[in-house]
């Protein structure tokens, strides 16, 4: 919708196809190397600091009150407020089992 319009109104565009193609070379592989950096800063000075840490988790499914096919789990440092860990499941009761145990055993 929004290429047509900008179409219309005589601007220059990509093709949805391109868009899609640079998202999946460039974006994903950019914003995945600047979480893993980030989250690898986090947890290096969450070890220095040597205290006890207080997480809590959480998970999310993408559409409530129908079944959901994908979900996201999110573990937070809850006294600094820090997001640990973010992973996006597809939603099937082995993988919830799964992250269930995962979480309450890894950390």
């Amino acid at each position: 919708m929004t290429l047509r319009v900008l179409r219309n109104m005589g601007c220059a565009t990509i093709a949805e196809r391109t868009f899609f193609r640079h998202q999946q070379h460039f974006l994903h592989h950019t914003v995945s190397a600047v979480w893993q950096k980030h989250q690898t800063m986090i947890l290096d000075k969450l070890i220095r600091e040597n205290k006890a840490l207080v997480l809590g988790g959480d998970g999310r499914a993408d559409s409530p009150g129908h079944l959901a096919k994908f979900g996201s789990y999110t573990t937070m440092e809850l006294e600094k407020e820090l997001v640990i860990d973010i992973q996006l499941v597809q939603v099937n009761s082995q993988q919830i089992h799964y992250y269930e145990y995962y979480y309450y055993n890894t950390f």
